[in-house]
């Protein structure tokens, strides 16, 4: 990664974990252990296809269940709005 993805990366996790920090229990009522919910990775994953290519982002979160679907949903569109377009929420990979 250059060092620009690098400092992408390290506020892309500190807004997830901003965003986690702000949720609670009685807004979502998905498979969440709300004492050690993190945002622990992030990943650049760039994709070819055909004569094609696309870089997406993934924010890496544990202590959420895999089919918190709702959880992830509220977490993307939070990203989207604080100006995280192309991110992608994976719980406990």
């Amino acid at each position: 990664m250059t060092e620009a993805e690098l400092d992408y990366s390290r506020k892309l996790m500190a807004e997830a974990n901003s965003i986690l920090a702000g949720l609670g229990s009685t807004i979502i009522d998905d498979a969440v252990n709300w004492s050690d919910l993190s945002c622990r990775a992030v990943e650049k994953v760039e994709t070819f296809a055909g004569n094609a290519s696309s870089i997406e982002w993934r924010v890496l979160i544990e202590e959420a269940s895999p089919d918190a679907h709702k959880f992830r949903t509220l977490v993307a569109g939070e990203l989207v709005r604080r100006g995280y377009p192309f991110v992608s929420v994976i719980t406990e990979w």
